[in-house]
C-alpha cells in the first residue's frame, strides 16, 4: 500500500450529467448538455488547468477546467454555480480529478460498489476490498462501520433530521432517503490502496458528497474535496 495522507492534493470531485433523466441516475445529478462540472466556486481550481479525469466506470481521460458558470438545477428556478471543463462525455456520476502533479505511483482504478440483501435495520455493502455496513439503533439514529478484510478502521453515527411536514415513519435501510448514508463512488490509489470513497448523505433540501481517505489504519474526512449540492425543500 503506497502512502497518501489528507493534506496531500488528491484533486478534486466533479460531476458528469445525464443528459437523460432515468430511473438509475441519482436525483442529485445535473442534466446538462455540459460534459463535466465541480460545482463552485471552488478555491484553487483555476480555468486551462489540466487534470486526468477517471470515472466510475470507462477509460481515464484528460480535461482541462473552464470558467464559472451557472446551470439550471433543482426547483424553483434554482441555479447551480458550475466551473465547465472541456472534455469527451463521460459516464453519468461522479468523476475523480486527478491532478497532473499526483506521483507516479499512483495508478487511480474504479472500484465495484455491489450490495446484499437489505433489511429496514440493516445494510451491507462491498467496496472493492472494503466492507460497509449501515445498521440502525433508533427510529431515526444508526451506526455506520468501515471495514477492511474484517477489520474494523472506521466506525460513526448517522441520524436523520426532523422537518416539518417529512414524514415520521422510521428509517428503512433498505431504501433510500434523508439521513441514510450509501457509498455511490470509489477509486484506489493502487490495487493494494489506499482508496478514496465518496458516500451520500441526503437530507430534506439537498445532498452531501463526502469522500473518505481509506488507508490500513483507519479513514479520513477529506473536507476540502466534500460536495453539498441544494435543490430545494421537499
Amino acid at each position: 500500500m503506497i502512502h497518501v495522507t489528507p493534506t496531500d492534493a488528491i484533486g478534486w470531485l466533479a460531476l458528469a450529467p445525464t443528459l437523460k433523466r432515468d430511473d438509475k441516475a441519482p436525483a442529485w445529478l445535473p442534466i446538462d448538455d455540459h460534459s463535466l462540472l465541480v460545482p463552485g466556486p471552488a478555491e484553487g481550481l483555476l480555468a486551462g488547468t489540466v487534470f486526468t479525469a477517471i470515472a466510475t466506470r470507462g477509460t481515464p481521460t484528460r480535461v482541462v477546467a473552464g470558467t464559472l458558470g451557472k446551470i439550471p438545477y433543482g426547483c424553483d428556478q434554482n441555479q447551480l454555480d458550475v466551473i465547465t471543463f472541456t472534455a469527451d462525455h463521460l459516464a453519468p456520476g461522479l468523476v475523480w480529478l486527478v491532478p497532473d502533479s499526483a506521483p507516479r505511483t499512483w495508478s487511480p482504478t474504479p472500484l465495484d460498489i455491489t450490495s446484499s440483501r437489505a433489511t429496514q435495520t440493516q445494510r451491507r455493502y462491498a467496496v472493492g476490498p472494503l466492507g460497509l455496513e449501515l445498521v440502525r439503533h433508533g427510529p431515526t439514529k444508526g451506526t455506520l462501520t468501515l471495514t477492511h478484510e474484517g477489520r474494523t478502521l472506521h466506525t460513526e453515527p448517522f441520524e436523520r433530521g426532523e422537518m416539518e411536514g417529512a414524514a415520521p415513519s422510521p428509517l428503512d435501510l433498505s431504501s433510500t432517503g434523508p439521513g441514510i448514508p450509501a457509498p455511490v463512488a470509489a477509486w484506489s490509489f493502487a490495487p493494494s490502496g489506499p482508496f478514496l470513497v465518496v458516500l451520500e448523505q441526503p437530507g430534506y433540501e439537498g445532498v452531501t458528497l463526502a469522500p473518505w481517505l481509506v488507508d490500513d489504519e483507519a479513514a479520513h474526512l477529506l473536507q476540502a474535496m466534500s460536495l453539498y449540492l441544494y435543490s430545494c425543500a421537499f
